[in-house]
């Protein structure tokens, strides 16, 4: 995070210690007179700047906090999902792994992983639960969780918890109770804010979309602010009118204009697994946005495993997103992917083949090592094979 120049740190620190009738009356005077002060070709004039400035301004990149574009300093993670599906239990999962710099499931290393595998710090304010349950939780988790020595220490250090862990009653459209959240950030330096659940820290009427609106606002201010990720766990409507994407969520429309990403969290109809897809993605990469993925909870570590049957395979698919029209080589997805070949080629193969196959396979060419072959993503409109290529999977 960026440093706060020394005078702005005692401006606050004097403006801290008046009523708050005073404080809001000295903020309008130092605004004013501000206006008042400045040169009178700088009153009131537009930032605007030509194209070719404002290139050559250097605006700092922080990039995501965890990727690929999931949470993003400044920004608001809205998780939604219906109420008893393990919401939070999952969100304490991935801060845990997170603070260790782990990616949440080991057989998916590039996704929902910490920028460049560092410790991610998240403070966790809960506004409803029991202390004890929510500690016995925790505790259960970091237990049984698959970590070196090194690596707990780090998740010890960088998961931060309000108060015992319980209703902590804090409401982001108070101004006191604002003012206090922002004191903890500036002095504890969280990556990621997380506020369980969205509903219960803002006391508007949540029928009333503007004042949804104003609670947002404030959080996402203090996240520019303090350079930090909001992460808000939220319930889903129970009609089911619109069961899809972005309008599943309560107050949908302005959520939906107001936070950079959107993850629902779904239980298959039989109970045996759960789902994570993102409904909105802002800063997706140039993939586009992931493909959802199944997990299933095991009731004995508190924790998640990938319920896919081939995470390399996923893994495979994802590398040949940045090219889709391109065609790969075994050896071109060996190197990408730091995988052994057999592996590779076995993933490919079961990638060509069944009911839905998702890549296209011919033959390398002259010259190919071994006769090998080449594949490509499955295009829905044409399967681009050369004639007599003896293309597969169709």
């Amino acid at each position: 995070m960026s440093a706060t120049p020394e005078w702005v740190l005692k401006a606050q620190k004097n403006l801290a210690s008046m009523p708050e009738d005073e404080r809001d009356r000295y903020l309008k005077q130092i605004a004013m007179g501000a206006v008042a002060q400045a040169p009178d070709e700088e009153v009131g004039k537009p930032p605007v700047t030509t194209l070719r400035d404002y290139l050559a301004t250097e605006i700092p990149n922080p990039g995501a906090i965890i990727e690929p574009g999931l949470f993003v300093p400044g920004e608001i993670t809205l998780f939604h999902a219906r109420a008893g599906k393990g919401k939070s239990t999952l969100a304490i999962n991935r801060m845990i792994r997170w603070a260790a710099g782990l990616p949440l499931l080991p057989e998916l290393p590039n996704m929902m992983v910490p920028r460049d595998n560092k410790p991610v710090r998240s403070l966790v304010i809960e506004n409803e639960g029991s202390a004890g349950m929510f500690q016995e939780r925790v505790r259960d988790i970091l237990k049984a969780a698959d970590m070196t020595t090194q690596q707990k220490n780090d998740a010890l250090d960088n998961f931060l918890v309000w108060g015992d862990g319980s209703y902590s009653g804090l409401k982001v459209d108070n101004d006191a109770d604002l003012g206090v959240i922002r004191r903890a950030c500036r002095d504890w330096n969280p990556d990621i804010l997380f506020l369980d659940p969205f509903r219960s820290i803002w006391k508007g009427d949540e029928n009333d979309l503007s004042e949804m609106e104003a609670a947002l606002d404030n959080l996402q201010q203090l996240a520019v602010e303090l350079e930090f990720a909001v992460y808000l766990p939220h319930h889903e409507r129970k009609s089911n009118e619109n069961p899809d994407g972005m309008d599943a969520a309560r107050g949908g429309t302005t959520l939906e204009g107001k936070v950079a990403t959107m993850e629902r969290w779904q239980h298959s109809k039989k109970g045996d697994y759960s789902t994570l897809s993102w409904t909105k993605m802002r800063y997706a990469p140039k993939t586009g946005v992931p493909e959802p993925i199944d997990m299933q909870f095991n009731f004995e570590t508190n924790g998640y495993r990938y319920r896919g049957e081939d995470a390399l395979g996923r893994r495979i698919l994802d590398a040949m997103k940045v090219a889709p029209t391109e065609w790969y080589r075994v050896q071109d997805l060996v190197d990408e992917l730091d995988e052994a070949e057999r592996k590779v080629r076995d993933s490919l193969t079961a990638l060509t083949v069944g009911d839905k196959p998702q890549l296209v396979k011919k033959s390398g060419g002259p010259g190919s090592r071994g006769g090998g072959f080449r594949y490509k993503l499955k295009s829905e409109l044409e399967m681009e094979a050369e004639p007599g290529e003896g293309a597969v999977g169709f």
